[in-house]
């Protein structure tokens, strides 16, 4: 049940995530095209992104863009919290997920042990960003009151920035989730069926966090080649 939904919500997210690119990249496509051709469209763009993927100088590109990433022009605390952040979400990503779709057994042995131990530097890193970039993340800079306009959704005014903080704070309480339900498993508090709700909430809780971080990202690169 847990593959079948993340195999459905990543393909969800990445056909929204393109479809949004495509949009906002091809004004063109917009105004001239009717909507039976807008597919077509999509299609070819989309045939295009993966024949630049695929190229065989795609990987120097790759690696020329993670070298001009801002992280490495931090100050040298900040740099490396980011750093152990990035690092530590991505192994318990790679192996949370290769394991929940691969292995039926789940995760055992080495990898356990080094996603336990990476989970604190997760959980620490986590906390300290949160604490110190949270503010720069505020979903409305204006002073929130209870009235009829606030209730009007064209009032609301959804943009890729809004978007990007309420992902920061999804992203922020699926991973507070995944610490508190890593802790809770390693307690004797809990029975049987206890142990088998928290683990399906930390599971459940790793998709949201990656879905989370894979929408954020995609929209940040996205606003940067803008």
């Amino acid at each position: 049940m847990f593959t079948a939904v993340s195999l459905v919500l990543l393909a969800v997210v990445g056909l929204a995530l393109s479809l949004h690119r495509f949009w906002h990249g091809c004004p063109e496509s917009r105004k001239n095209l009717v909507a039976a051709e807008v597919g077509r469209a999509y299609l070819r763009w989309l045939g295009g992104e993966f024949r630049l993927a695929a190229r065989r100088d795609a990987p120097r590109a790759w690696l020329a863009w993670a070298k001009g990433l801002k992280v490495w022009h931090l100050p040298v605390v900040e740099k490396w919290v980011f750093l152990v952040f990035y690092g530590s979400f991505i192994y318990l990503a790679a192996s949370g997920l290769v394991f929940a779709f691969f292995v039926p057994r789940g995760l055992y042995g080495i990898p356990l042990l080094l996603h336990v131990i990476v989970g604190g530097l997760f959980g620490v890193s986590l906390t300290l960003i949160i604490l110190v970039k949270g503010k720069d993340y505020l979903l409305s800079p204006r002073r929130f009151s209870l009235d009829l306009q606030a209730l009007d959704p064209r009032s609301w005014s959804v943009t890729v920035a809004m978007l990007q903080r309420t992902l920061f704070w999804l992203f922020a309480a699926a991973g507070l989730l995944l610490i508190l339900t890593a802790l809770l498993s390693m307690l004797p508090w809990l029975s049987t069926p206890g142990q088998r709700l928290v683990f399906n909430i930390h599971r459940y809780s790793a998709l949201a966090s990656v879905l989370a971080a894979l929408a954020f990202a995609d929209l940040a690169l996205f606003t940067a080649r803008r």
